[in-house]
């Protein structure tokens, strides 16, 4: 059993978020958010779609919580998307403060900036053979950043002004099943950086992205397996009970749902994808079997080891 001053003060957070008038949320709201960040994680996503045979389409790009920050998805339409539509459980963000991540993002891909590596990122997976530019996506057609800055003027009032009648739209769904967020089949791109974990239906949120793809879309996910600084070793999480994790959880609309790598493999196969490509970052466990919770005592080795996942799908 996991006995700690971060468990307690997890706990007590969970705890404090029932009392009357507390601000709910989970994951910083702010989040790492820079122009330079999310201009790391779009072109990785896409350098490593790519060595996997997939071609991305990126008409119409889905990111999945995307917290404080839109900047991939604006990342995404200086690339030359047509429109971005980005997904979240609680809206953190506002047009305004991405406004100068969208002007620095803009001056990233004018100049084919490299792409920030780990000395900069450390924490950002998946990690790159090489951090150059990724120049033969634009000669393959799958990038065009001239088409995508020559509509920056477009792109900020779309911006500024969401309900605009722009085809650049920038959509922020909070609940994708309302008409007003109906996306259904109309996703050529769908992705997300360390969101899976916390979303609590993962078995409705594949079945919906299998939904929102168009045919022959694709979908790229970094799935973050840690414990998220709720315990003083990487993944003794899993050895809180039901009952600890209850106090833990309290009122927030989201933290993380402990499930392991193969749950979303299983996912996966249920919902009609075709795994283009997997990599999985392995991590010496931290705690000993005999230390897990029931209802994690019969999780694999490869579950117990694995700390980070980056996959690349399609549907069948």
């Amino acid at each position: 059993m996991e006995i700690s001053r971060i468990r307690l003060r997890a706990t007590l957070a969970g705890l404090a978020s029932a009392l009357p008038g507390r601000r709910l949320g989970g994951r910083n709201a702010g989040g790492p958010g820079s122009a330079r960040y999310c201009y790391s994680v779009w072109l990785r996503h896409l350098v490593i779609a790519r060595r996997s045979g997939v071609v991305p389409d990126i008409g119409t790009v889905l990111e999945i919580g995307p917290g404080g920050s839109l900047g991939v998805g604006l990342a995404a339409l200086l690339s030359g998307a047509e429109s971005c539509v980005a997904v979240d459980a609680v809206r953190h963000t506002s047009p305004e403060e991405n406004l100068p991540i969208l002007e620095e993002m803009a001056e990233l891909l004018a100049r084919r900036a490299p792409v920030p590596d780990d000395d900069e990122f450390p924490d950002i997976q998946p990690q790159l053979e090489s951090y150059a530019f990724p120049a033969g996506l634009v000669e393959e057609g799958v990038l065009n950043p001239d088409a995508g800055i020559a509509a920056l003027p477009a792109i900020r009032d779309s911006l500024l002004h969401p309900a605009a009648d722009d085809p650049r739209m920038i959509r922020i769904v909070a609940r994708p099943g309302t008409p007003s967020g109906n996306i259904q089949g109309m996703v050529s791109l769908l992705l997300s950086q360390a969101a899976l974990e916390h979303v609590d239906d993962l078995d409705g949120m594949y079945g919906a992205m299998r939904g929102w793809l168009r045919p022959g879309g694709a979908m790229i996910h970094t799935i973050d397996y840690r414990c998220h600084s709720l315990a003083s070793r990487w993944n003794a999480h899993w050895t809180y009970s039901d009952l600890a994790w209850k106090a833990i959880r309290g009122r927030r609309p989201y933290l993380i749902n402990r499930e392991p790598h193969s749950t979303h493999l299983r996912l996966l196969e249920r919902h009609g994808f075709a795994l283009a490509s997997e990599i999985t970052v392995p991590e010496p466990s931290a705690i000993a079997r005999r230390e897990l919770a029931g209802r994690f005592r019969n999780l694999s080795d490869a579950d117990l080891t694995t700390s980070v996942a980056h996959i690349v799908a399609r549907p069948r």
